[in-house]
Protein backbone atom coordinates (compact mmCIF):
# COMPACT_ATOMS: atom_id res chain seq x y z
CA UNK A 1 0.00 0.00 0.00
CA UNK A 2 1.03 2.56 -1.00
CA UNK A 3 2.01 6.04 1.81
CA UNK A 4 -0.29 8.95 1.89
CA UNK A 5 1.08 12.30 1.46
CA UNK A 6 -1.47 15.74 1.73
CA UNK A 7 -0.49 19.14 0.07
CA UNK A 8 -1.92 22.31 0.94
CA UNK A 9 -2.38 24.09 -1.95
CA UNK A 10 -2.93 24.05 -5.70
CA UNK A 11 -0.55 26.68 -7.67
CA UNK A 12 2.55 25.82 -8.99
CA UNK A 13 4.41 24.03 -6.02
CA UNK A 14 1.63 21.90 -4.64
CA UNK A 15 0.95 20.74 -8.30
CA UNK A 16 4.72 20.20 -9.02
CA UNK A 17 4.96 18.13 -6.38
CA UNK A 18 1.92 16.30 -6.37
CA UNK A 19 2.94 15.48 -9.86
CA UNK A 20 6.45 14.30 -8.97
CA UNK A 21 5.47 12.18 -5.82
CA UNK A 22 2.51 10.39 -7.32
CA UNK A 23 4.07 7.83 -9.09
CA UNK A 24 5.07 7.00 -5.31
CA UNK A 25 2.36 7.78 -3.48
CA UNK A 26 -1.02 8.45 -2.78
CA UNK A 27 -1.52 12.35 -3.06
CA UNK A 28 -4.28 14.06 -1.99
CA UNK A 29 -4.38 18.33 -2.60
CA UNK A 30 -6.44 20.77 -0.61
CA UNK A 31 -7.56 24.12 -2.56
CA UNK A 32 -9.43 26.64 -0.92
CA UNK A 33 -10.67 28.11 -3.86
CA UNK A 34 -13.32 26.53 -6.59
CA UNK A 35 -10.69 26.05 -9.62
CA UNK A 36 -7.17 24.91 -9.03
CA UNK A 37 -3.97 26.69 -10.04
CA UNK A 38 -3.50 29.48 -7.73
CA UNK A 39 -2.45 32.21 -9.37
CA UNK A 40 -1.83 30.50 -12.83
CA UNK A 41 -5.78 31.55 -13.38
CA UNK A 42 -7.19 31.14 -17.22
CA UNK A 43 -10.45 32.45 -18.06
CA UNK A 44 -12.29 31.53 -20.78
CA UNK A 45 -13.41 34.41 -22.98
CA UNK A 46 -16.02 34.05 -26.13
CA UNK A 47 -16.01 36.91 -29.05
CA UNK A 48 -17.85 36.14 -32.22
CA UNK A 49 -18.51 32.98 -31.42
CA UNK A 50 -14.63 31.82 -30.78
CA UNK A 51 -12.50 31.33 -27.71
CA UNK A 52 -9.88 33.12 -26.56
CA UNK A 53 -7.97 32.23 -22.94
CA UNK A 54 -6.81 34.89 -20.93
CA UNK A 55 -5.11 34.74 -18.14
CA UNK A 56 -5.50 37.00 -14.42
CA UNK A 57 -2.52 35.60 -12.44
CA UNK A 58 0.66 34.29 -13.83
CA UNK A 59 1.26 35.15 -17.09
CA UNK A 60 4.63 35.37 -18.68
CA UNK A 61 8.37 33.58 -17.97
CA UNK A 62 12.00 33.77 -19.96
CA UNK A 63 13.79 31.67 -21.31
CA UNK A 64 16.86 32.83 -19.34
CA UNK A 65 15.90 32.25 -15.58
CA UNK A 66 13.21 29.52 -15.83
CA UNK A 67 15.08 26.40 -16.74
CA UNK A 68 12.73 24.12 -14.59
CA UNK A 69 10.04 24.99 -15.01
CA UNK A 70 10.25 25.55 -18.75
CA UNK A 71 11.25 22.03 -18.71
CA UNK A 72 8.31 20.58 -16.57
CA UNK A 73 6.66 22.25 -19.67
CA UNK A 74 8.37 19.91 -22.18
CA UNK A 75 7.74 17.03 -19.45
CA UNK A 76 4.09 17.67 -19.54
CA UNK A 77 4.14 18.35 -23.51
CA UNK A 78 2.69 21.66 -23.25
CA UNK A 79 3.51 24.26 -25.71
CA UNK A 80 4.76 28.41 -25.54
CA UNK A 81 4.88 30.56 -28.06
CA UNK A 82 7.30 34.20 -27.56
CA UNK A 83 5.68 37.21 -26.68
CA UNK A 84 6.30 41.26 -26.46
CA UNK A 85 7.61 42.77 -23.24
CA UNK A 86 7.34 46.19 -22.57
CA UNK A 87 6.55 49.22 -20.01
CA UNK A 88 4.99 51.99 -19.87
CA UNK A 89 5.19 54.49 -16.98
CA UNK A 90 2.18 57.50 -16.63
CA UNK A 91 1.98 60.22 -14.28
CA UNK A 92 -1.52 61.75 -15.89
CA UNK A 93 -1.85 64.70 -13.50
CA UNK A 94 1.98 65.97 -14.51
CA UNK A 95 1.04 64.83 -18.43
CA UNK A 96 4.23 62.69 -18.56
CA UNK A 97 4.61 58.99 -20.22
CA UNK A 98 7.23 56.93 -21.17
CA UNK A 99 7.47 53.42 -22.90
CA UNK A 100 9.78 50.94 -23.94
CA UNK A 101 11.28 47.20 -24.36
CA UNK A 102 15.26 48.46 -23.49
CA UNK A 103 17.24 51.06 -23.57
CA UNK A 104 17.29 51.37 -27.56
CA UNK A 105 13.48 51.82 -27.74
CA UNK A 106 13.08 53.98 -24.65
CA UNK A 107 15.35 56.52 -26.49
CA UNK A 108 13.75 56.76 -29.61
CA UNK A 109 10.21 56.08 -28.71
CA UNK A 110 9.32 58.92 -26.81
CA UNK A 111 8.99 62.40 -27.08
CA UNK A 112 9.97 63.27 -23.80
CA UNK A 113 13.36 62.24 -24.78
CA UNK A 114 14.77 65.95 -24.96
CA UNK A 115 13.39 66.87 -21.78
CA UNK A 116 15.75 67.29 -18.26
CA UNK A 117 13.68 64.86 -16.22
CA UNK A 118 14.05 61.93 -19.39
CA UNK A 119 17.49 62.68 -19.43
CA UNK A 120 17.83 61.83 -15.50
CA UNK A 121 15.82 58.64 -16.22
CA UNK A 122 18.55 57.52 -18.39
CA UNK A 123 21.23 58.54 -16.47
CA UNK A 124 19.83 56.64 -13.69
CA UNK A 125 19.40 53.64 -15.28
CA UNK A 126 22.98 53.48 -16.67
CA UNK A 127 24.06 54.48 -13.55
CA UNK A 128 22.29 51.66 -11.36
CA UNK A 129 22.81 49.18 -13.94
CA UNK A 130 26.90 49.76 -13.37
CA UNK A 131 26.26 49.56 -9.81
CA UNK A 132 24.33 46.41 -9.81
CA UNK A 133 26.76 44.06 -12.29
CA UNK A 134 29.85 44.93 -9.61
CA UNK A 135 29.03 42.90 -6.92
CA UNK A 136 25.29 43.06 -5.47
CA UNK A 137 26.79 41.43 -2.45
CA UNK A 138 28.32 44.89 -1.32
CA UNK A 139 24.79 46.08 -0.89
CA UNK A 140 23.69 42.71 1.41
CA UNK A 141 22.12 44.80 4.27
CA UNK A 142 20.99 47.84 3.13
CA UNK A 143 17.39 49.11 2.40
CA UNK A 144 16.56 49.90 -1.47
CA UNK A 145 15.71 53.83 -0.61
CA UNK A 146 18.98 54.30 1.58
CA UNK A 147 21.25 52.49 -0.93
CA UNK A 148 19.55 55.27 -3.74
CA UNK A 149 20.20 58.24 -1.07
CA UNK A 150 23.25 56.61 -0.95
CA UNK A 151 24.64 57.10 -4.25
CA UNK A 152 23.29 59.91 -4.55
CA UNK A 153 19.84 58.71 -7.61
CA UNK A 154 17.80 61.22 -8.39
CA UNK A 155 14.17 61.47 -7.92
CA UNK A 156 13.56 61.04 -11.61
CA UNK A 157 14.67 57.75 -11.56
CA UNK A 158 13.29 56.75 -8.89
CA UNK A 159 9.73 57.91 -9.12
CA UNK A 160 9.37 57.41 -13.31
CA UNK A 161 11.52 54.08 -13.24
CA UNK A 162 12.77 52.08 -10.79
CA UNK A 163 9.82 52.40 -8.08
CA UNK A 164 7.01 51.69 -10.67
CA UNK A 165 9.33 48.82 -12.31
CA UNK A 166 9.40 47.13 -8.74
CA UNK A 167 5.81 47.67 -7.71
CA UNK A 168 4.79 46.23 -11.08
CA UNK A 169 7.08 43.62 -10.35
CA UNK A 170 5.79 42.30 -7.40
CA UNK A 171 2.89 44.03 -7.02
CA UNK A 172 3.77 45.96 -3.55
CA UNK A 173 3.37 49.52 -3.12
CA UNK A 174 5.96 51.83 -3.36
CA UNK A 175 5.79 52.00 0.22
CA UNK A 176 6.45 48.82 0.77
CA UNK A 177 9.37 48.72 -1.78
CA UNK A 178 10.95 51.40 -0.22
CA UNK A 179 12.15 48.66 2.46
CA UNK A 180 13.30 45.68 0.08
CA UNK A 181 16.68 44.65 0.60
CA UNK A 182 19.63 46.16 -2.17
CA UNK A 183 20.39 42.54 -2.58
CA UNK A 184 17.86 40.85 -3.02
CA UNK A 185 16.24 43.64 -5.58
CA UNK A 186 19.81 43.80 -7.83
CA UNK A 187 19.85 39.84 -7.11
CA UNK A 188 16.62 39.60 -9.35
CA UNK A 189 17.64 42.50 -11.72
CA UNK A 190 20.69 40.92 -12.68
CA UNK A 191 19.25 37.59 -12.82
CA UNK A 192 16.42 38.33 -15.16
CA UNK A 193 18.56 40.20 -17.61
CA UNK A 194 17.15 43.85 -16.45
CA UNK A 195 20.36 45.54 -16.05
CA UNK A 196 21.70 44.66 -20.03
CA UNK A 197 20.86 48.04 -21.72
CA UNK A 198 20.16 46.37 -25.00
CA UNK A 199 19.61 42.47 -24.55
CA UNK A 200 16.78 41.23 -22.68
CA UNK A 201 15.73 37.28 -22.50
CA UNK A 202 13.24 36.41 -24.75
CA UNK A 203 9.46 36.36 -22.96
CA UNK A 204 7.08 33.77 -23.54
CA UNK A 205 3.34 32.95 -22.23
CA UNK A 206 1.87 29.38 -22.60
CA UNK A 207 -0.02 28.28 -25.82
CA UNK A 208 -3.86 29.09 -25.21
CA UNK A 209 -3.59 29.74 -21.12
CA UNK A 210 -1.08 29.44 -18.32
CA UNK A 211 -3.69 26.46 -16.71
CA UNK A 212 -2.82 24.21 -19.74
CA UNK A 213 -0.25 22.73 -17.72
CA UNK A 214 -2.45 22.54 -14.64
CA UNK A 215 -4.89 20.03 -16.83
CA UNK A 216 -1.85 18.29 -18.59
CA UNK A 217 -1.16 17.48 -15.01
CA UNK A 218 -4.31 16.60 -13.67
CA UNK A 219 -4.70 14.53 -17.08
CA UNK A 220 -1.19 12.24 -16.15
CA UNK A 221 -1.65 11.56 -12.49
CA UNK A 222 -3.92 10.22 -10.23
CA UNK A 223 -3.94 13.09 -7.89
CA UNK A 224 -6.83 13.76 -5.52
CA UNK A 225 -8.03 16.78 -5.46
CA UNK A 226 -10.39 18.16 -2.95
CA UNK A 227 -11.62 21.90 -3.82
CA UNK A 228 -13.53 24.88 -1.86
CA UNK A 229 -11.58 22.80 0.98
CA UNK A 230 -9.58 25.58 3.07
CA UNK A 231 -7.83 23.59 6.06
CA UNK A 232 -8.14 25.32 9.13
CA UNK A 233 -5.73 23.26 11.63
CA UNK A 234 -3.98 19.38 11.57
CA UNK A 235 -2.91 17.64 14.46
CA UNK A 236 0.25 15.49 14.67
CA UNK A 237 -0.77 11.99 16.67
CA UNK A 238 2.25 9.78 16.65
CA UNK A 239 4.14 9.45 13.32
CA UNK A 240 0.96 10.21 11.74
CA UNK A 241 -0.75 14.01 10.64
CA UNK A 242 -4.42 14.19 10.59
CA UNK A 243 -6.36 16.67 8.52
CA UNK A 244 -10.03 17.53 8.71
CA UNK A 245 -11.64 16.87 5.26
CA UNK A 246 -15.38 18.19 5.70
CA UNK A 247 -16.49 15.96 8.23
CA UNK A 248 -13.93 12.71 7.46
CA UNK A 249 -10.54 12.75 9.57
CA UNK A 250 -7.76 11.45 7.33
CA UNK A 251 -4.87 10.40 8.68
CA UNK A 252 -1.23 11.24 6.21
CA UNK A 253 2.30 10.45 6.33
CA UNK A 254 3.33 13.14 5.26
CA UNK A 255 2.52 16.80 4.54
CA UNK A 256 3.47 19.29 1.98
CA UNK A 257 2.35 22.94 2.78
CA UNK A 258 2.36 24.75 -0.71
CA UNK A 259 0.54 27.61 0.19
CA UNK A 260 1.39 31.02 1.76
CA UNK A 261 3.26 31.78 4.87
CA UNK A 262 0.31 33.50 6.54
CA UNK A 263 -1.76 30.83 6.09
CA UNK A 264 0.45 28.36 6.70
CA UNK A 265 1.20 29.87 10.41
CA UNK A 266 -2.89 30.09 11.54
CA UNK A 267 -2.78 25.94 10.52
CA UNK A 268 0.38 25.06 12.41
CA UNK A 269 -0.42 23.56 15.99
CA UNK A 270 0.51 25.79 18.70
CA UNK A 271 4.12 24.47 19.60
CA UNK A 272 5.55 25.00 16.21
CA UNK A 273 6.66 28.62 17.81
CA UNK A 274 9.85 27.82 15.39
CA UNK A 275 8.39 27.04 12.29
CA UNK A 276 5.85 30.29 12.45
CA UNK A 277 9.08 32.45 12.89
CA UNK A 278 10.52 31.61 9.68
CA UNK A 279 7.81 31.48 7.95
CA UNK A 280 6.84 35.38 9.14
CA UNK A 281 10.11 36.31 7.21
CA UNK A 282 7.71 36.41 4.67
CA UNK A 283 4.41 38.18 4.73
CA UNK A 284 1.44 39.21 1.99
CA UNK A 285 -0.47 41.85 0.62
CA UNK A 286 -4.24 41.45 -0.39
CA UNK A 287 -4.30 42.58 -4.33
CA UNK A 288 -7.63 43.61 -6.11
CA UNK A 289 -7.16 42.17 -10.08
CA UNK A 290 -9.72 42.97 -12.92
CA UNK A 291 -10.46 41.60 -15.93
CA UNK A 292 -12.09 44.04 -18.50
CA UNK A 293 -12.66 46.08 -21.90
CA UNK A 294 -11.88 49.54 -20.49
CA UNK A 295 -8.71 51.67 -22.10
CA UNK A 296 -8.58 54.48 -19.86
CA UNK A 297 -5.99 53.18 -17.92
CA UNK A 298 -3.83 52.96 -20.85
CA UNK A 299 -1.44 55.48 -21.69
CA UNK A 300 -2.86 58.68 -23.40
CA UNK A 301 -0.77 58.24 -26.33
CA UNK A 302 -1.86 55.07 -28.15
CA UNK A 303 2.21 54.70 -29.04
CA UNK A 304 2.94 54.29 -25.38
CA UNK A 305 0.85 50.99 -24.85
CA UNK A 306 3.00 48.49 -23.60
CA UNK A 307 2.64 45.02 -22.12
CA UNK A 308 3.20 46.50 -18.70
CA UNK A 309 1.17 50.04 -18.03
CA UNK A 310 1.66 51.47 -14.38
CA UNK A 311 -0.14 54.49 -13.75
CA UNK A 312 0.49 56.87 -10.85
CA UNK A 313 -2.82 58.47 -10.06
CA UNK A 314 -3.29 61.62 -7.54
CA UNK A 315 -4.37 59.70 -4.46
CA UNK A 316 -0.67 58.50 -4.58
CA UNK A 317 -2.16 54.73 -5.65
CA UNK A 318 0.00 52.45 -7.86
CA UNK A 319 -1.94 50.99 -10.42
CA UNK A 320 -0.80 48.46 -12.89
CA UNK A 321 -2.46 47.16 -15.65
CA UNK A 322 -1.84 44.40 -18.27
CA UNK A 323 -2.82 44.54 -22.02
CA UNK A 324 -3.47 41.27 -22.63
CA UNK A 325 -3.74 41.26 -26.42
CA UNK A 326 -0.32 42.24 -26.72
CA UNK A 327 0.97 39.44 -24.52
CA UNK A 328 -1.21 36.55 -25.12
CA UNK A 329 -0.92 37.33 -29.29
CA UNK A 330 -4.93 37.12 -29.03
CA UNK A 331 -6.06 37.95 -32.54
CA UNK A 332 -9.75 39.34 -31.54
CA UNK A 333 -11.71 42.49 -32.00
CA UNK A 334 -11.57 43.65 -28.56
CA UNK A 335 -8.69 44.80 -26.26
CA UNK A 336 -8.22 43.05 -23.00
CA UNK A 337 -6.56 44.06 -20.16
CA UNK A 338 -6.02 42.85 -16.22
CA UNK A 339 -5.59 45.70 -13.77
CA UNK A 340 -4.39 45.74 -10.26
CA UNK A 341 -5.63 48.05 -7.65
CA UNK A 342 -7.89 49.71 -9.87
CA UNK A 343 -11.35 48.52 -9.35
CA UNK A 344 -12.30 52.21 -8.77
CA UNK A 345 -11.23 53.86 -12.28
CA UNK A 346 -12.66 50.79 -14.38
CA UNK A 347 -16.18 51.53 -16.27
CA UNK A 348 -18.85 49.01 -14.16
CA UNK A 349 -20.12 47.95 -17.80
CA UNK A 350 -16.83 47.19 -18.85
CA UNK A 351 -15.73 44.12 -16.03
CA UNK A 352 -15.62 41.15 -16.70
CA UNK A 353 -14.20 39.16 -13.37
CA UNK A 354 -13.03 40.56 -10.29
CA UNK A 355 -10.68 38.43 -8.58
CA UNK A 356 -8.10 38.47 -5.05
CA UNK A 357 -4.86 37.47 -5.40
CA UNK A 358 -2.37 37.58 -2.58
CA UNK A 359 1.41 38.56 -3.23
CA UNK A 360 4.68 38.82 -1.42
CA UNK A 361 6.58 40.92 0.54
CA UNK A 362 9.93 39.93 1.11
CA UNK A 363 11.42 41.09 4.20
CA UNK A 364 14.99 39.53 4.32
CA UNK A 365 16.99 37.87 1.24
CA UNK A 366 15.82 34.91 -0.38
CA UNK A 367 19.31 33.21 1.50
CA UNK A 368 17.96 34.33 4.39
CA UNK A 369 14.45 31.97 4.21
CA UNK A 370 16.47 29.24 2.24
CA UNK A 371 18.58 28.46 4.67
CA UNK A 372 16.61 28.56 7.56
CA UNK A 373 14.19 26.62 6.18
CA UNK A 374 15.96 23.97 5.54
CA UNK A 375 16.67 23.38 8.86
CA UNK A 376 12.88 22.77 9.85
CA UNK A 377 11.95 20.59 6.17
CA UNK A 378 10.51 17.12 8.07
CA UNK A 379 10.45 17.82 11.18
CA UNK A 380 7.34 15.89 12.27
CA UNK A 381 6.94 15.06 8.30
CA UNK A 382 6.01 18.27 7.35
CA UNK A 383 7.50 19.99 4.28
CA UNK A 384 7.54 23.38 3.06
CA UNK A 385 7.41 24.95 -0.64
CA UNK A 386 6.17 28.14 -2.31
CA UNK A 387 7.01 30.59 -4.75
CA UNK A 388 7.69 32.64 -1.64
CA UNK A 389 11.11 30.66 -1.01
CA UNK A 390 12.53 32.73 -3.85
CA UNK A 391 11.75 35.93 -5.58
CA UNK A 392 8.19 34.69 -6.13
CA UNK A 393 7.80 33.52 -9.34
CA UNK A 394 6.92 30.26 -11.18
CA UNK A 395 10.60 29.36 -11.25
CA UNK A 396 10.85 29.64 -7.62
CA UNK A 397 7.74 27.31 -6.98
CA UNK A 398 9.11 24.89 -9.56
CA UNK A 399 12.16 24.72 -7.43
CA UNK A 400 11.11 24.68 -3.92
CA UNK A 401 8.77 21.99 -4.65
CA UNK A 402 11.47 19.74 -6.12
CA UNK A 403 13.23 20.71 -3.00
CA UNK A 404 10.82 19.06 -1.13
CA UNK A 405 10.04 16.18 -3.54
CA UNK A 406 13.63 15.26 -3.08
CA UNK A 407 13.63 14.34 0.54
CA UNK A 408 10.37 12.01 -0.30
CA UNK A 409 12.22 10.28 -3.26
Amino acid sequence: MKKKVAIIGSGISGMTAGFELSKKYEIHIYEKNSYLGGHTHTHEIIENNKKYFIDSGFIVFNDKTYPNFINLLKELNVGSENTNMSFSVNYPYENFEWSGKNLNSVIFRNRNFFSIKFFKIIIGIIKFNFLAKINEKLFLKIKIDAFLKKFNFSEEFKKYYLYPMCASIWSNPINKIKDYKTHFLIKFFVNHGLVNLFFRPQWKVVKLGSNKYIKKIIELSDIKFFLNNKVKSIKIIKNKIEIKNKNKLINYDYLIFANHTNEICKILPYNFKKHKKILSSVDYQINDACLHTDSSLMPKNKYNWSSWNFIKTKDDASRLTYWMNYLQNLKCKKDYFVSINSNDLINKSKIIKKIKYSHPIFKHNKEYTFQRLQKIQGNKNIYYCGAWCGYGFHEDGVVSARNVTNYLL
